[in-house]
């Protein structure tokens, strides 16, 4: 079929070379080529996966986001974590993370629901939501980047009830600006008029 690409790995050596070489080395091409600038030096960055990813690849899909990971660690100074989208409920992430010996690679590595109600964390923060459910801090970050993702221009609107510390709110700032959101307005209720 010359409309397919040529393979550059497979665990069938019938079916392309069993070397991760080439996978290396096209990640790394790939992700010196993109513009990693909005990573500030020290920095926390989720580097997303997916559980099919490890279904369909395996030791590739791995190697590209070991390379990933290395190349933002060196590059610009940030740290990495791993958080892997949990596929619409199926509970097959922890397999990945023991098959692939996930933790040892990666250090920092969690499942994170694509869908749900949350958590409930108590935290210095307290209680927050996105659009009316409750979400912790490492949920917090991923909605902020893959919306970020599909929109740059996404606005973001921070508003506390009257038991938010000042702290708080700058802190949920501070989340927001490191997901590169630029657009934020706070929403400001004010006080009854008998106060």
């Amino acid at each position: 079929m010359p409309d397919l690409p040529q393979n550059i790995w497979s665990e069938d050596p019938l079916l392309g070379p069993g070397s991760l070489d080439e996978v290396r080395r096209q990640a790394r091409a790939r992700a010196e080529a993109l513009d990693w600038s909005r990573i500030e030096p020290g920095r926390m960055v989720n580097l997303l996966a997916n559980p099919h990813g490890f279904q369909l690849c395996g030791m590739a899909y791995v190697t590209m986001l070991e390379e990933i990971a290395d190349h933002v660690r060196t590059t610009r100074g940030a740290k990495v974590r791993l958080r892997i989208a949990e596929s619409m409920g199926h509970i097959e992430n922890p397999d990945w993370v023991k098959i692939y010996d996930l933790k040892a690679r990666f250090g920092d590595v969690e499942e994170c629901p694509q869908m749900g109600a949350g958590t409930k964390v108590d935290t210095k923060l307290g209680d927050m939501y996105v659009q009316k459910t409750q979400v912790n801090l490492v949920q917090l970050h991923l909605i902020l980047s893959n919306k970020f993702r599909v929109n740059t221009n996404l606005p973001v609107y921070i508003s506390g009830d009257k038991d938010a510390t000042h702290g708080s709110v700058i802190r949920v700032l501070d989340i927001v600006r490191q997901e590169g959101i630029q657009k934020v307005s706070f929403a400001i209720t004010p006080a009854p008029e008998n106060k």
